[in-house]
């Protein structure tokens, strides 16, 4: 509530409106987003890396799972950034988390769901975590699962 607090007596003071501060620090944590993020495990079996691009003013993802010989591409979607409240004005940040989601062809037309939400974790080394859900919709004898990443920003990955 302090936050809230001191962050409306500096919009009074300083003739700012909310949403300009918001755009800013919109503007800031999506320069902080871009680029290439790696999982901190290499011997994942899941999520090995993404790449978070921006395109129009939007975010857009790719992603990578851990296939052999080589990480399969699930290809680029939008990244939805989802906010606390429906009302732009209410939120402390521009956004919570991202939310990605893909329909990837395997043998027939969308047999797999990816559903991918991203937190930020924000500091000198800042971090990705990322929960993820798979979904089966070609009734393999496999069962939807859920796994957990967090991925660090690979240093020369400014895209």
């Amino acid at each position: 509530m302090k936050k809230l607090v001191i962050i409306s007596i500096l919009v009074l003071l300083s003739g700012i409106t909310f949403g300009q501060i918001n755009d800013d620090l919109r503007n800031e944590l999506v320069s902080r987003l871009v680029g290439e993020w790696t999982n901190i495990d290499s011997n994942t079996r899941g999520i090995s890396k993404v790449i978070i691009t921006i395109e129009n003013n939007e975010l857009a993802i790719s992603g990578f799972g851990k296939c052999s010989p080589t990480d399969c591409e699930w290809g680029k979607v939008k990244a939805h950034e989802i906010a606390a409240s429906v009302d732009y004005n209410d939120n402390i940040l521009p956004f919570d988390y991202l939310l990605a989601i893909w329909e990837i062809d395997g043998k027939s037309k969308n047999d797999i769901t990816e559903i991918m939400k991203i937190t930020i974790e924000t500091g000198p080394k800042p971090k990705l975590h990322i929960d993820c859900t798979t979904i089966f919709n070609d009734k393999r004898e496999s069962s939807d699962y859920h796994g957990y990443a967090t991925m660090v920003k690979n240093s020369q990955s400014e895209i």
